[in-house]
């Protein structure tokens, strides 16, 4: 249960700096809003301010805001109702939750490298994979990479992208072992899930400091790198290339639990990579998705009128009721791998 409390406890942080996004920006298109609440459940403590009533309520996990209007049966919403802004205004509020947790991963990273430094691939070889190319050609840890097909090589991004692109094709490395060069031909392997091309070899990194310019350079370059990656993942789903591993509570508490005996380094990173998972899912076109409220008003601006609201409503109640499904499905499932473990 501890396990359960602490991803608890981090999702509502998360899904408050969230609903905060959508508040904050609410507010500046002049959307009104009728209720921002934290948890669900019975009323414990609540205070008006204006039209707004801020509430805390009994089981205090996740938050919410009702912006005037945007229930279609509400009498009169005036002005500052949500249906009564622009596309471009409520296609803001919309993008303000998601784009307040993916801020907070770019912050979050950019403070780790401030702080910690960051680790940087080098030229020298840590690891070789068994049963991979560069192992069968004779590519041994401790090599120094020189050249790909005789370019130069400056850092190991070079390489990776070069291998990357050039599955089952055959290549020549070139390696400085002690005071040798030592040229190597050799067939590039190809990742079954990704489909791209892999020689099998890891490099050594040294860690590198940062200043507050370069760490928040190197931030986005990272947060950019994890949108990357779960873009990748999701195609791959997609196109059943992979099976899919969704993750509740449970599942992310074990991670939190991981992250927090690793050190702190580890945790703010884990946590931004929490952050930025939670943005980018929420702009999934799903029903009861933020992404799909943005689908709806495309469509809207493409069409030149507005989609009956109630109509809209419907699709996002469907899509909620199923993603709290999957969401209990998820649960079970996690606490049933930590039995097992």
């Amino acid at each position: 249960m501890p396990l359960v409390i602490m991803a608890a406890v981090l999702i509502s942080l998360l899904l408050i700096l969230h609903e905060l996004g959508h508040f904050i920006m609410a507010r500046a298109g002049g959307i009104g809003i009728v209720e921002f609440g934290v948890g669900f459940g019975p009323e414990v403590i609540q205070h008006k301010v204006g039209q707004t009533n801020y509430v805390l309520r009994a089981i205090p996990f996740g938050a919410y805001v009702r912006p005037v209007g945007m229930d279609p049966n509400e009498p009169a919403p005036g002005k500052s109702s949500y249906f009564s802004k622009t596309v471009g205004q409520r296609a803001l509020f919309v993008l303000g939750g998601p784009a307040v947790n993916i801020a907070l991963a770019v912050v979050l990273f950019s403070v780790a490298l401030a702080v910690f430094g960051g680790l940087k691939p080098t030229l020298t070889v840590a690891q070789v994979l068994p049963g991979y190319p560069a192992e069968k050609a004779g590519v041994k840890p401790g090599d120094v990479l020189v050249s790909v097909d005789q370019t130069q090589l400056r850092d190991w991004n070079e390489l990776t992208s070069y291998v990357r692109a050039r599955p089952h094709k055959a290549l020549g490395l070139t390696v400085r072992r002690g005071d040798r060069l030592i040229h190597f031909n050799l067939a590039v392997g190809v990742d079954q899930a990704s489909g791209s091309g892999v020689i099998g070899v890891s490099p050594e990194f040294v860690r590198i400091s940062f200043g507050l310019p370069a760490a928040l350079k190197e931030g986005i370059r990272q947060s950019w790198s994890v949108i990357s990656a779960l873009i990748r993942g999701l195609l791959l789903m997609i196109a059943r290339k992979v099976k899919p591993d969704l993750i509740g509570p449970v599942g992310i508490g074990q991670i939190v639990v991981e992250a927090t005996r690793a050190g702190a380094e580890s945790l703010i990173y884990t946590i931004g990579a929490i952050s930025m998972s939670l943005g980018f899912t929420n702009l999934l076109p799903i029903p009861g998705l933020d992404g799909s409220r943005l689908l709806f008003l495309a469509v809207e601006w493409i069409m030149g009128r507005p989609i009956d609201p109630k109509k809209e409503n419907a699709v996002h109640l469907v899509g909620l009721i199923g993603l709290l499904f999957l969401g209990a499905i998820i649960f079970v499932r996690d606490i049933q791998r930590l039995g097992m473990r």
